[in-house]
């Protein structure tokens, strides 16, 4: 039932709401250019190891690298994605009220740099959507992805981090950053039904052109 309420609720944006319809423009016209550019070169692991983007233990709820356990195999972008909440030793996601984001143990939790590398882009003006754990999004949304930093690793190797909280980001475009540097606070903007980090690699700058590229995580 909740994914029906997600995805009867994202259906409504995309139609109704003029960021979706051009948020979806985008999205479907760069995937065609990306699925072109995925069929002349080889999608291959990049080298460079990735660190994970917190600190502590966290639960992959979403994502993997074969097409059963895909973020979303047929998003090219977000195919090697991966997105990832705290839980506590029940299991439980929040506590006390599940009804609001600020009640979740990822809300607000630091987020760090994967590896060493230049931000490029980044979003930080979306508000959070208070309400969570409802299976729906807020359908006045501008922008699907929240509040996100993208950051240039290499030639090719760029992380995308997404669903950050409002006014979080301490990075600027063209800011150098560590690994392990806090860069932003977990939150619960763009198209997210409970406080979580999205972060995938793309060979591309622009989110809605890049390739979606596995990631070789280290000291995992």
């Amino acid at each position: 039932m909740m994914y029906l309420k997600y995805f009867a609720s994202v259906f409504i944006w995309q139609f109704l709401n003029p960021f979706g319809i051009w948020q979806s423009i985008l999205q479907n016209g760069g995937q065609v250019i990306a699925i072109l550019r995925s069929r002349v070169s080889n999608v291959v692991t990049p080298s460079i190891p990735m660190s994970l983007p917190f600190e502590g233990y966290w639960t992959v709820i979403n994502g993997g690298n074969e097409k059963l356990s895909s973020h979303s195999w047929n998003l090219i972008t977000q195919r090697y994605a991966y997105d990832l909440i705290i839980t506590n030793k029940d299991g439980k996601k929040y506590n006390s009220d599940g009804s609001k984001a600020q009640n979740y143990y990822a809300f607000g939790q630091d987020v760090l740099a994967p590896a060493d590398g230049m931000v490029i882009n980044v979003q930080n003006n979306i508000r959070d959507y208070d309400y969570a754990g409802s299976g729906t999004i807020i359908l006045r949304r501008q922008d699907m992805r929240g509040n996100y930093l993208i950051i240039r690793h290499a030639d090719n190797v760029y992380s995308f981090i997404a669903h950050l909280r409002q006014n979080s980001c301490r990075v600027k475009p063209g800011d150098f950053v560590k690994r392990g540097q806090v860069i932003a606070k977990c939150g619960n903007s763009g198209h997210s039904t409970e406080p979580h980090i999205h972060f995938h690699l793309q060979d591309h700058p622009n989110f809605y052109l890049a390739v979606g590229l596995p990631i070789l995580f280290e000291n995992i």
